[in-house]
């Protein structure tokens, strides 16, 4: 099974992990290269076990599954071809290119809000494979001028300098020419990935002011700019009951809820039956539109998938 093959066999890179290295990415402004940063050896050789441990509880009990534009599983790791990923290209190749022996090393002063990303390269040599876990550089949580204290002993001492933390994310990882991504939106965010998806729905968002579903019609705002909720948008625009619920009367859609002992409680309507629009409405509808409701044979109750 390739689920279970693939996660393997990045475990064992890591496991047999002969040189590792951290790279901060710092984004080129007006171009497409990428400024590269070192991490400290010795301490990059004391992340190693946290990666591993947090790659394990990233990864555990999930299937692996090809990318969908209109739908992201809960408990599923979607993965890609690298090929769609025009800019690790420009990355990896500022990373081929970082001369080792004279290459700067992160220093308090070079650390802003242009790092856009953490890449931690692992190379287990007897096998000459790489595998790259790849995280979201959160500057504001990570790196500040904030006062701090840790324990020493059982008192409290203050941080005198600036800390600096890599965090336990892994939003995605990358091995073998693909990509498996593991946290969905800051993924979007590292790659900019989130864009097609919003340019099919901008070509679609008139569809939404034609819609007379609820009392507000204008739900846009729930949907431009929210990878989760456009995937879902895209997912009712292909579903087989859009067409039917479009042609049934508000009336006659409020009568289909309320017959129904599922669905009477999740939604409220008003004066002309329409439904009263929340974001909670908005989820339940695309569930019913987009069959994650279905209709049990024997009791002929909806529940949930």
């Amino acid at each position: 099974m390739e689920t279970t093959q693939q996660i393997m066999q990045v475990e064992d890179i890591l496991e047999n992990c002969s040189q590792m290295r951290i790279y901060f990415i710092e984004k080129q402004a007006r171009n497409a290269e990428y400024k590269v940063y070192l991490f400290p050896n010795e301490a990059t050789n004391d992340a190693l076990s946290d990666y591993k441990d947090n790659f394990k509880r990233y990864v555990s009990n999930r299937d692996i599954v090809n990318y969908s534009q209109t739908e992201a599983k809960k408990g599923t790791i979607q993965k890609l071809p690298i090929t769609d990923l025009p800019q690790w290209t420009n990355i990896k190749s500022s990373i081929d290119n970082l001369p080792i022996t004279s290459a700067p090393i992160l220093k308090p002063s070079d650390v802003s809000k242009k790092i856009v990303m953490v890449v931690i390269e692992c190379l287990d040599a007897e096998s000459k494979s790489y595998a790259y876990l790849i995280s979201k550089f959160a500057y504001n949580a990570a790196y500040s001028n904030k006062v701090r204290f840790h324990f020493v002993g059982d008192t409290y001492e203050k941080i005198k300098h600036p800390v600096l933390t890599l965090g336990e994310n892994i939003d995605c990882f990358i091995y073998n020419n693909e990509v498996y991504i593991l946290l969905e939106t800051k993924f979007d965010s590292l790659f900019d990935f989130h864009k097609r998806i919003n340019d099919e729905v901008n070509d679609n968002i008139d569809e939404i002011a034609r819609w007379d579903f609820f009392d507000d019609n204008d739900i846009s705002s729930e949907i431009i700019n929210k990878p989760r909720k456009s995937r879902q948008f895209l997912k009712v625009m292909s579903s087989a009951s859009l067409p039917i619920w479009k042609n049934m009367t508000p009336t006659d859609r409020k009568a289909f809820i309320q017959g129904n002992d599922k669905l009477k409680d999740k939604f409220q309507f008003d004066n002309n039956d329409k439904i009263i629009r929340t974001k909670e409405t908005i989820a339940e509808l695309f569930k019913l539109l987009t069959s994650e409701y279905y209709t049990n044979m024997l009791t002929g109750e909806t529940e949930e998938r």
